[in-house]
């Protein structure tokens, strides 16, 4: 499925760019953020052109439950409080 966006410099209203929608499951996000993850590079560049609009992610309400569950499981985390920071 695409959206239509219109290019802000673009004067012709009916001339417009797609853009992607793609569905990110937790499996992407973790292993963007650990970067011993064998699919890291891939997974980080994904999620930076969806940060540059070049894709619409779509996420399922759980993936944020199951990326803290796997982090914690791959870094050995027990502690109730994480020092990673996603920001």
């Amino acid at each position: 499925m695409e959206r239509a966006f219109g290019i802000r410099r673009n004067t012709e209203p009916e001339r417009k760019r797609m853009v992607e929608q793609i569905i990110i499951d937790s499996c992407i996000i973790v292993a963007a953020l650990l970067d011993k993850e064998k699919k890291y590079i891939e997974c980080r560049n994904l999620l930076e052109k969806v940060k540059n609009g070049e894709y619409i992610a779509i996420e399922p309400y759980i993936v944020l439950v199951e990326v803290v569950s796997a982090i914690k499981r791959r870094t050995g985390s027990r502690s109730q409080k994480s020092s990673m920071r996603l920001w």
